[in-house]
Protein backbone atom coordinates (compact mmCIF):
# COMPACT_ATOMS: atom_id res chain seq x y z
CA UNK A 1 0.00 0.00 0.00
CA UNK A 2 0.63 3.52 -0.70
CA UNK A 3 2.44 5.34 2.10
CA UNK A 4 0.81 8.27 1.12
CA UNK A 5 -3.05 9.17 0.51
CA UNK A 6 -4.90 12.02 -1.25
CA UNK A 7 -7.52 13.67 0.21
CA UNK A 8 -9.75 16.31 -0.84
CA UNK A 9 -11.90 17.45 1.83
CA UNK A 10 -14.79 20.16 2.67
CA UNK A 11 -16.00 20.08 6.15
CA UNK A 12 -17.88 22.74 8.29
CA UNK A 13 -16.54 21.70 11.61
CA UNK A 14 -17.70 23.76 14.77
CA UNK A 15 -15.03 25.13 17.21
CA UNK A 16 -13.94 23.56 20.21
CA UNK A 17 -13.12 26.91 22.49
CA UNK A 18 -10.64 25.50 25.25
CA UNK A 19 -10.65 28.29 27.68
CA UNK A 20 -13.88 29.48 27.45
CA UNK A 21 -16.70 28.96 24.88
CA UNK A 22 -18.59 32.11 23.35
CA UNK A 23 -21.75 31.89 22.20
CA UNK A 24 -23.96 34.68 20.60
CA UNK A 25 -27.89 33.86 20.41
CA UNK A 26 -29.57 35.19 17.18
CA UNK A 27 -33.09 36.57 17.35
CA UNK A 28 -35.20 33.65 16.81
CA UNK A 29 -33.46 32.25 19.96
CA UNK A 30 -31.26 29.71 18.01
CA UNK A 31 -27.88 29.62 19.44
CA UNK A 32 -24.97 30.36 16.71
CA UNK A 33 -21.46 29.64 17.37
CA UNK A 34 -19.09 33.04 17.71
CA UNK A 35 -16.43 32.54 15.71
CA UNK A 36 -16.40 29.30 13.89
CA UNK A 37 -13.56 27.45 11.59
CA UNK A 38 -14.20 25.30 8.48
CA UNK A 39 -11.56 23.24 6.80
CA UNK A 40 -12.29 24.00 3.13
CA UNK A 41 -8.81 21.83 1.71
CA UNK A 42 -6.63 18.71 2.74
CA UNK A 43 -4.21 17.10 0.06
CA UNK A 44 -1.99 14.64 1.20
CA UNK A 45 0.03 13.53 -1.91
CA UNK A 46 3.84 12.33 -2.30
CA UNK A 47 5.19 15.31 -1.93
CA UNK A 48 3.22 18.02 0.94
CA UNK A 49 0.65 18.83 3.12
CA UNK A 50 -1.91 21.20 1.74
CA UNK A 51 -4.30 22.59 4.11
CA UNK A 52 -6.60 25.42 3.70
CA UNK A 53 -9.30 26.60 5.95
CA UNK A 54 -11.78 29.87 6.92
CA UNK A 55 -12.52 31.52 10.13
CA UNK A 56 -15.39 33.40 9.95
CA UNK A 57 -16.87 36.17 13.02
CA UNK A 58 -20.31 35.74 13.50
CA UNK A 59 -20.74 38.10 16.70
CA UNK A 60 -21.18 41.77 16.64
CA UNK A 61 -18.14 43.13 16.86
CA UNK A 62 -14.47 42.91 16.26
CA UNK A 63 -12.27 39.77 17.20
CA UNK A 64 -8.46 39.42 16.75
CA UNK A 65 -6.94 35.97 15.04
CA UNK A 66 -3.57 34.95 15.73
CA UNK A 67 -1.28 35.33 12.34
CA UNK A 68 1.57 33.77 13.39
CA UNK A 69 4.78 34.76 15.64
CA UNK A 70 8.17 35.50 14.60
CA UNK A 71 11.17 38.09 15.95
CA UNK A 72 9.73 40.88 12.80
CA UNK A 73 6.21 40.19 12.62
CA UNK A 74 4.93 44.35 10.99
CA UNK A 75 5.27 42.06 7.49
CA UNK A 76 5.24 38.76 5.89
CA UNK A 77 4.49 35.06 6.85
CA UNK A 78 5.10 34.29 10.48
CA UNK A 79 5.82 30.89 12.42
CA UNK A 80 3.46 28.25 13.65
CA UNK A 81 4.03 24.89 15.43
CA UNK A 82 4.03 20.99 13.95
CA UNK A 83 4.48 18.52 15.93
CA UNK A 84 3.57 14.81 17.08
CA UNK A 85 0.86 14.89 20.00
CA UNK A 86 1.80 13.07 23.05
CA UNK A 87 -0.47 10.64 21.58
CA UNK A 88 2.14 9.75 18.69
CA UNK A 89 -1.47 9.77 16.69
CA UNK A 90 -2.14 13.57 16.22
CA UNK A 91 -0.19 15.78 14.15
CA UNK A 92 -1.15 18.85 15.68
CA UNK A 93 -0.53 22.68 13.68
CA UNK A 94 -0.73 25.39 16.03
CA UNK A 95 -0.93 29.45 15.84
CA UNK A 96 -1.22 30.23 20.04
CA UNK A 97 0.87 32.69 21.46
CA UNK A 98 -0.44 32.69 24.95
CA UNK A 99 1.78 29.82 26.03
CA UNK A 100 5.10 29.20 28.43
CA UNK A 101 8.05 28.61 26.28
CA UNK A 102 9.78 24.81 26.53
CA UNK A 103 12.60 24.71 29.13
CA UNK A 104 16.11 25.72 27.04
CA UNK A 105 14.49 27.69 24.17
CA UNK A 106 16.02 31.00 23.92
CA UNK A 107 15.37 33.63 21.99
CA UNK A 108 18.34 36.13 20.53
CA UNK A 109 16.12 38.52 19.76
CA UNK A 110 12.24 39.68 21.13
CA UNK A 111 9.81 36.99 19.98
CA UNK A 112 6.31 38.58 18.79
CA UNK A 113 3.35 37.44 17.40
CA UNK A 114 0.94 39.31 15.09
CA UNK A 115 -3.00 39.32 15.31
CA UNK A 116 -4.87 40.77 12.98
CA UNK A 117 -8.48 42.15 12.82
CA UNK A 118 -11.69 40.28 11.52
CA UNK A 119 -14.72 42.80 11.65
CA UNK A 120 -18.45 41.25 11.99
CA UNK A 121 -19.49 39.11 9.00
CA UNK A 122 -16.06 39.13 7.74
CA UNK A 123 -14.09 35.62 6.71
CA UNK A 124 -9.83 34.96 7.08
CA UNK A 125 -8.93 32.60 4.49
CA UNK A 126 -5.42 30.85 4.46
CA UNK A 127 -3.20 28.44 3.81
CA UNK A 128 -0.80 26.01 4.53
CA UNK A 129 1.89 23.53 2.75
CA UNK A 130 4.48 21.69 4.33
CA UNK A 131 7.10 19.40 2.85
CA UNK A 132 6.90 15.59 3.65
CA UNK A 133 7.62 13.97 6.16
CA UNK A 134 6.82 16.86 8.54
CA UNK A 135 9.76 17.86 10.30
CA UNK A 136 8.54 19.40 14.07
CA UNK A 137 8.84 22.71 14.85
CA UNK A 138 7.86 23.24 18.76
CA UNK A 139 8.84 26.23 21.14
CA UNK A 140 6.17 26.49 23.42
CA UNK A 141 5.57 23.86 26.46
CA UNK A 142 3.71 20.74 26.06
CA UNK A 143 4.52 17.15 25.54
CA UNK A 144 5.28 15.45 22.21
CA UNK A 145 5.51 12.11 21.07
CA UNK A 146 7.46 9.88 18.08
CA UNK A 147 5.46 7.73 15.22
CA UNK A 148 6.34 7.61 11.63
CA UNK A 149 2.64 8.39 10.66
CA UNK A 150 0.06 10.59 12.13
CA UNK A 151 -3.63 9.05 11.88
CA UNK A 152 -6.14 12.37 12.78
CA UNK A 153 -4.80 16.16 12.07
CA UNK A 154 -5.68 18.95 14.77
CA UNK A 155 -5.70 22.78 13.34
CA UNK A 156 -5.67 25.32 16.75
CA UNK A 157 -5.45 28.97 16.00
CA UNK A 158 -5.94 31.75 19.07
CA UNK A 159 -7.75 34.53 19.14
CA UNK A 160 -9.04 37.31 21.35
CA UNK A 161 -12.64 37.73 21.37
CA UNK A 162 -12.83 41.74 22.70
CA UNK A 163 -11.30 45.11 21.64
CA UNK A 164 -7.95 43.87 21.80
CA UNK A 165 -6.32 47.19 20.95
CA UNK A 166 -8.62 48.99 23.74
CA UNK A 167 -8.14 46.26 26.30
CA UNK A 168 -4.48 46.68 26.01
CA UNK A 169 -4.72 50.92 26.26
CA UNK A 170 -7.20 50.60 29.45
CA UNK A 171 -4.29 48.63 31.38
CA UNK A 172 -1.64 50.72 30.66
CA UNK A 173 -3.88 53.70 31.93
CA UNK A 174 -5.06 51.93 35.34
CA UNK A 175 -1.47 51.34 35.31
CA UNK A 176 0.05 54.37 35.31
CA UNK A 177 -2.79 55.96 37.62
CA UNK A 178 -1.20 53.34 40.10
CA UNK A 179 2.44 53.92 40.06
CA UNK A 180 4.66 56.79 39.06
CA UNK A 181 7.43 54.54 38.01
CA UNK A 182 7.39 51.45 36.07
CA UNK A 183 7.54 47.71 37.80
CA UNK A 184 8.61 45.38 35.53
CA UNK A 185 9.79 41.44 36.37
CA UNK A 186 13.16 42.25 35.83
CA UNK A 187 13.25 44.75 38.80
CA UNK A 188 12.19 41.85 41.50
CA UNK A 189 13.98 38.72 42.53
CA UNK A 190 13.72 36.05 39.85
CA UNK A 191 12.36 33.61 41.87
CA UNK A 192 9.67 36.82 41.98
CA UNK A 193 8.66 36.83 38.23
CA UNK A 194 6.06 34.17 38.08
CA UNK A 195 4.18 35.60 41.29
CA UNK A 196 4.48 38.92 39.58
CA UNK A 197 2.96 38.16 36.46
CA UNK A 198 0.42 36.55 37.74
CA UNK A 199 -1.07 38.67 39.98
CA UNK A 200 0.17 42.27 38.95
CA UNK A 201 0.35 41.52 35.01
CA UNK A 202 -0.51 44.65 34.68
CA UNK A 203 2.64 46.70 35.20
CA UNK A 204 4.52 43.91 33.20
CA UNK A 205 2.17 44.52 30.07
CA UNK A 206 2.76 48.71 30.73
CA UNK A 207 5.82 48.15 31.06
CA UNK A 208 6.22 46.13 27.23
CA UNK A 209 4.16 48.80 26.03
CA UNK A 210 6.75 51.48 27.20
CA UNK A 211 9.73 49.67 25.95
CA UNK A 212 8.53 47.94 22.45
CA UNK A 213 8.26 50.15 19.71
CA UNK A 214 6.36 47.58 17.10
CA UNK A 215 3.80 47.20 20.37
CA UNK A 216 2.82 50.63 20.91
CA UNK A 217 2.61 51.81 17.38
CA UNK A 218 0.32 49.16 16.56
CA UNK A 219 -1.83 50.03 19.35
CA UNK A 220 -1.59 53.64 18.99
CA UNK A 221 -2.60 53.51 15.18
CA UNK A 222 -5.96 51.74 15.16
CA UNK A 223 -5.34 49.93 12.02
CA UNK A 224 -5.80 46.21 10.69
CA UNK A 225 -3.10 44.40 13.12
CA UNK A 226 -1.81 44.23 16.39
CA UNK A 227 1.97 43.65 17.50
CA UNK A 228 2.32 41.63 20.98
CA UNK A 229 5.87 40.95 22.40
CA UNK A 230 5.79 37.63 24.34
CA UNK A 231 4.94 38.20 27.63
CA UNK A 232 4.39 34.02 28.71
CA UNK A 233 0.81 34.05 30.16
CA UNK A 234 0.21 38.10 31.55
CA UNK A 235 -2.60 38.80 28.78
CA UNK A 236 -4.56 35.60 29.79
CA UNK A 237 -7.66 36.03 28.03
CA UNK A 238 -6.50 34.07 24.26
CA UNK A 239 -9.12 31.46 23.48
CA UNK A 240 -8.77 28.89 20.94
CA UNK A 241 -10.26 27.98 17.98
CA UNK A 242 -9.92 23.81 17.30
CA UNK A 243 -10.87 21.47 14.46
CA UNK A 244 -9.74 17.93 14.33
CA UNK A 245 -9.32 15.26 11.40
CA UNK A 246 -9.49 11.53 11.56
CA UNK A 247 -8.53 8.99 9.14
CA UNK A 248 -5.58 10.35 7.73
CA UNK A 249 -2.13 8.99 6.76
CA UNK A 250 0.67 11.48 7.12
CA UNK A 251 4.14 10.79 7.12
CA UNK A 252 6.39 11.89 10.14
CA UNK A 253 9.89 12.72 10.62
CA UNK A 254 10.60 11.72 14.16
CA UNK A 255 12.29 14.26 16.56
CA UNK A 256 15.39 11.63 18.23
CA UNK A 257 14.29 9.29 20.37
CA UNK A 258 17.00 10.86 23.63
CA UNK A 259 15.15 14.46 22.38
CA UNK A 260 11.51 13.46 23.84
CA UNK A 261 10.11 11.25 26.25
CA UNK A 262 8.96 7.68 25.58
CA UNK A 263 5.29 7.77 24.71
CA UNK A 264 4.66 4.65 27.15
CA UNK A 265 6.64 6.21 29.94
CA UNK A 266 4.24 7.14 33.13
CA UNK A 267 5.41 9.79 35.66
CA UNK A 268 4.23 8.72 39.23
CA UNK A 269 2.00 11.55 40.59
CA UNK A 270 3.69 13.54 43.73
CA UNK A 271 0.33 13.97 45.04
CA UNK A 272 -2.63 11.24 44.94
CA UNK A 273 -6.08 10.66 45.69
CA UNK A 274 -7.44 7.16 46.33
CA UNK A 275 -10.75 5.84 47.23
CA UNK A 276 -10.72 3.60 50.27
CA UNK A 277 -14.31 2.78 49.97
CA UNK A 278 -17.69 3.31 48.36
CA UNK A 279 -20.43 1.84 49.48
CA UNK A 280 -24.24 2.93 48.43
CA UNK A 281 -26.56 0.39 50.05
CA UNK A 282 -30.65 1.40 50.92
CA UNK A 283 -30.36 4.23 52.80
CA UNK A 284 -26.86 6.00 52.49
CA UNK A 285 -23.66 6.96 50.29
CA UNK A 286 -20.89 6.08 52.09
CA UNK A 287 -17.38 6.98 51.06
CA UNK A 288 -14.12 7.04 52.34
CA UNK A 289 -10.47 8.38 50.34
CA UNK A 290 -7.21 9.58 51.41
CA UNK A 291 -4.46 12.17 50.01
CA UNK A 292 -0.80 11.19 50.00
CA UNK A 293 1.81 13.60 49.35
CA UNK A 294 4.68 11.99 47.85
CA UNK A 295 6.55 14.97 46.33
CA UNK A 296 9.37 16.52 48.41
CA UNK A 297 8.16 19.38 49.62
CA UNK A 298 4.71 20.88 51.52
CA UNK A 299 1.45 20.56 49.65
CA UNK A 300 -1.63 22.95 50.74
CA UNK A 301 -4.97 20.69 50.55
CA UNK A 302 -8.70 22.24 50.42
CA UNK A 303 -9.65 21.23 53.88
CA UNK A 304 -13.06 22.94 54.49
CA UNK A 305 -15.29 25.67 52.88
CA UNK A 306 -17.55 27.46 55.84
CA UNK A 307 -20.33 27.79 53.20
CA UNK A 308 -20.67 24.08 52.41
CA UNK A 309 -22.94 22.14 54.78
CA UNK A 310 -21.82 18.56 53.97
CA UNK A 311 -18.01 19.72 53.39
CA UNK A 312 -18.86 19.77 49.45
CA UNK A 313 -20.93 20.90 46.64
CA UNK A 314 -22.72 17.60 45.61
CA UNK A 315 -24.41 17.66 42.54
CA UNK A 316 -25.65 16.03 39.20
CA UNK A 317 -23.13 17.47 36.82
CA UNK A 318 -24.00 18.59 32.84
CA UNK A 319 -24.01 14.79 31.91
CA UNK A 320 -26.92 14.22 33.67
CA UNK A 321 -25.10 11.11 34.90
CA UNK A 322 -22.39 12.22 36.96
CA UNK A 323 -22.76 12.69 40.91
CA UNK A 324 -19.83 15.22 41.63
CA UNK A 325 -18.75 15.81 44.80
CA UNK A 326 -16.90 18.81 44.92
CA UNK A 327 -14.21 20.45 47.52
CA UNK A 328 -12.72 23.59 45.50
CA UNK A 329 -12.09 27.24 46.32
CA UNK A 330 -11.03 28.80 42.30
CA UNK A 331 -13.85 28.37 40.49
CA UNK A 332 -16.49 30.78 38.82
CA UNK A 333 -19.87 31.41 39.86
CA UNK A 334 -22.91 33.18 39.17
CA UNK A 335 -23.87 33.92 43.45
CA UNK A 336 -23.20 36.88 45.17
CA UNK A 337 -23.29 36.56 48.84
CA UNK A 338 -23.80 38.92 52.05
CA UNK A 339 -21.19 36.99 54.03
CA UNK A 340 -18.09 35.59 51.06
CA UNK A 341 -17.42 32.10 51.81
CA UNK A 342 -13.84 31.38 52.90
CA UNK A 343 -11.38 27.93 52.39
CA UNK A 344 -8.90 26.63 54.79
CA UNK A 345 -6.19 24.81 53.32
CA UNK A 346 -3.90 22.49 56.02
CA UNK A 347 -0.25 21.62 55.21
CA UNK A 348 0.21 17.94 54.00
CA UNK A 349 3.97 17.52 54.23
CA UNK A 350 6.22 14.90 52.46
CA UNK A 351 5.27 11.28 53.26
CA UNK A 352 1.46 12.17 54.96
CA UNK A 353 -1.25 11.36 53.95
CA UNK A 354 -4.70 12.96 54.83
CA UNK A 355 -8.01 10.43 55.68
CA UNK A 356 -11.56 11.44 55.30
CA UNK A 357 -14.89 10.13 55.33
CA UNK A 358 -18.08 11.57 53.53
CA UNK A 359 -21.83 9.79 54.66
CA UNK A 360 -24.95 11.28 52.61
CA UNK A 361 -28.34 10.09 52.84
CA UNK A 362 -29.71 8.49 49.77
CA UNK A 363 -31.42 9.82 48.09
CA UNK A 364 -28.72 12.81 47.50
CA UNK A 365 -30.48 15.76 48.24
CA UNK A 366 -28.27 18.02 46.13
CA UNK A 367 -26.12 21.17 47.73
CA UNK A 368 -24.30 23.97 45.47
CA UNK A 369 -22.83 27.13 46.74
CA UNK A 370 -20.37 27.95 43.76
CA UNK A 371 -21.80 26.11 40.69
CA UNK A 372 -25.50 26.13 39.14
CA UNK A 373 -26.56 22.56 38.54
CA UNK A 374 -29.29 22.58 36.04
CA UNK A 375 -29.67 18.32 36.04
CA UNK A 376 -33.19 16.99 36.78
CA UNK A 377 -31.50 13.46 36.88
CA UNK A 378 -33.35 11.19 39.31
CA UNK A 379 -30.40 8.92 39.33
CA UNK A 380 -26.79 8.90 39.14
CA UNK A 381 -24.59 6.64 36.86
CA UNK A 382 -21.06 7.59 37.85
CA UNK A 383 -19.39 9.71 40.99
CA UNK A 384 -16.48 11.85 40.55
CA UNK A 385 -14.13 13.10 43.42
CA UNK A 386 -13.00 16.70 43.27
CA UNK A 387 -10.96 18.78 45.50
CA UNK A 388 -8.43 21.72 45.31
CA UNK A 389 -4.82 21.35 46.64
CA UNK A 390 -1.70 23.77 45.92
CA UNK A 391 1.19 22.09 44.85
CA UNK A 392 3.50 24.86 46.21
CA UNK A 393 4.75 27.08 49.28
CA UNK A 394 0.74 29.16 49.99
CA UNK A 395 2.20 31.00 52.79
CA UNK A 396 5.10 31.95 50.83
CA UNK A 397 3.34 33.03 48.07
CA UNK A 398 0.70 34.85 49.69
CA UNK A 399 3.61 36.90 51.33
CA UNK A 400 4.81 37.96 48.68
CA UNK A 401 1.76 38.82 46.45
CA UNK A 402 1.02 41.13 49.98
CA UNK A 403 4.86 42.64 50.33
CA UNK A 404 4.22 43.95 46.05
CA UNK A 405 0.79 45.13 47.08
CA UNK A 406 2.25 46.91 50.36
CA UNK A 407 4.49 48.53 48.62
CA UNK A 408 2.33 50.15 45.96
CA UNK A 409 0.11 51.44 49.10
CA UNK A 410 -2.58 49.55 48.01
CA UNK A 411 -5.33 50.87 50.67
CA UNK A 412 -4.92 54.44 48.83
CA UNK A 413 -4.70 52.99 44.62
CA UNK A 414 -7.61 50.35 45.41
CA UNK A 415 -9.76 53.19 44.07
CA UNK A 416 -8.48 53.76 40.59
CA UNK A 417 -9.47 50.29 39.33
CA UNK A 418 -12.40 50.28 41.32
CA UNK A 419 -13.50 52.87 38.76
CA UNK A 420 -12.80 50.86 36.07
CA UNK A 421 -14.02 47.81 34.62
CA UNK A 422 -14.53 44.34 36.67
CA UNK A 423 -12.20 42.84 34.07
CA UNK A 424 -8.91 44.75 34.49
CA UNK A 425 -8.90 44.19 38.40
CA UNK A 426 -9.53 40.21 37.41
CA UNK A 427 -7.39 39.55 35.39
CA UNK A 428 -4.47 42.13 35.89
CA UNK A 429 -4.45 43.77 39.38
CA UNK A 430 -5.79 40.72 41.50
CA UNK A 431 -2.41 41.22 44.10
CA UNK A 432 -4.28 43.94 45.11
CA UNK A 433 -7.71 42.58 45.73
CA UNK A 434 -6.16 39.71 47.44
CA UNK A 435 -4.66 42.34 49.79
CA UNK A 436 -8.20 43.58 50.32
CA UNK A 437 -9.01 40.03 51.49
CA UNK A 438 -6.24 39.64 53.89
CA UNK A 439 -5.99 43.69 55.31
CA UNK A 440 -2.46 43.61 54.12
CA UNK A 441 0.90 41.57 55.04
CA UNK A 442 -0.05 42.25 58.31
CA UNK A 443 -3.29 41.01 58.37
CA UNK A 444 -2.07 37.43 56.79
CA UNK A 445 0.77 37.60 59.11
CA UNK A 446 -1.44 37.81 62.26
CA UNK A 447 -3.98 34.71 61.58
CA UNK A 448 -1.43 32.56 60.11
CA UNK A 449 1.58 32.42 62.69
CA UNK A 450 -1.55 32.04 65.33
CA UNK A 451 -2.44 28.39 63.44
CA UNK A 452 0.97 28.14 61.20
CA UNK A 453 -0.20 24.62 59.42
CA UNK A 454 -3.11 26.13 58.15
CA UNK A 455 -4.10 29.39 55.60
CA UNK A 456 -7.51 30.74 55.27
CA UNK A 457 -8.40 32.13 52.01
CA UNK A 458 -11.96 34.08 50.93
CA UNK A 459 -13.57 33.61 47.92
CA UNK A 460 -11.57 35.66 45.73
CA UNK A 461 -13.49 35.03 42.11
CA UNK A 462 -10.99 33.38 40.77
CA UNK A 463 -8.32 35.96 41.35
CA UNK A 464 -6.25 33.18 43.43
CA UNK A 465 -4.93 31.73 40.13
CA UNK A 466 -2.86 28.40 41.24
CA UNK A 467 -5.38 25.95 42.59
CA UNK A 468 -5.00 22.61 41.00
CA UNK A 469 -7.34 20.12 41.15
CA UNK A 470 -7.09 15.88 42.64
CA UNK A 471 -10.15 14.02 40.49
CA UNK A 472 -11.04 10.05 41.05
CA UNK A 473 -13.66 8.88 39.54
CA UNK A 474 -15.91 5.81 39.48
CA UNK A 475 -18.51 3.96 36.84
CA UNK A 476 -21.10 1.54 36.98
CA UNK A 477 -23.17 3.01 40.00
CA UNK A 478 -26.27 3.50 40.83
CA UNK A 479 -26.91 6.70 43.38
CA UNK A 480 -30.78 7.86 43.50
CA UNK A 481 -30.69 11.58 43.24
CA UNK A 482 -33.72 13.96 44.74
CA UNK A 483 -35.24 15.96 41.86
CA UNK A 484 -33.32 19.84 41.91
CA UNK A 485 -35.88 22.08 41.98
CA UNK A 486 -35.46 25.98 41.08
CA UNK A 487 -35.12 28.10 44.49
CA UNK A 488 -36.97 30.88 44.42
CA UNK A 489 -34.70 33.90 45.76
CA UNK A 490 -35.67 37.45 46.43
CA UNK A 491 -34.18 40.79 44.88
CA UNK A 492 -32.04 42.41 47.46
CA UNK A 493 -35.18 45.17 47.57
CA UNK A 494 -37.25 42.95 48.53
CA UNK A 495 -35.06 41.39 51.05
CA UNK A 496 -34.14 45.03 52.38
CA UNK A 497 -37.98 46.16 52.40
CA UNK A 498 -38.63 42.89 54.67
CA UNK A 499 -35.65 43.98 57.15
CA UNK A 500 -36.96 47.30 57.56
CA UNK A 501 -40.66 45.93 58.26
CA UNK A 502 -39.36 43.63 60.75
CA UNK A 503 -37.11 46.63 62.47
CA UNK A 504 -39.83 49.12 62.31
CA UNK A 505 -42.47 46.23 64.25
CA UNK A 506 -39.75 46.06 66.53
CA UNK A 507 -39.39 49.22 67.17
CA UNK A 508 -42.96 49.47 68.47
Amino acid sequence: MSRSKNLILTLTLWISLTMCPQVVCGQNGKEEAGVTIELTKLDVNDTNLDLSWKIRNNTDHDVWICDGWGVKPAAGKLASEVYMAKDAQTLVITRRFDLPLRKGVIWEFPLRSRYVRLRSGEDKVESISLILPIRPYHIFEGESGNAEQASCLALEISFFNEDLPGLILHIVEVAKKLSCVDLAAADLNLNDTEIFERYFGGFAIKSDFNSDAYFSESINEGGEQVIIPYMRQVLNCEQVLRLEVDGVCIPYGSAPAADEPANDKVEDTPITLALTKLDVNDTNLDLSYKIINYSDHDVWILKSVDALNSGFEVYVAEDNQTLLICRRLNVPTFMTWFVVPTGRYVRLQPGEELAETLSLTLPIRQNWVFSFPGSKAEYAKRLALEIGFYDKDLPGMMRTILEFADELDWKEKLGVIVEGHTVIRERYFKGLYLALDFNGLWGFNKNYYTEPNQVKINYSEQCMTDEQTLRVAVDGVFIPVKEWQFPTYQSQKELRDKQSNQSSSLNR
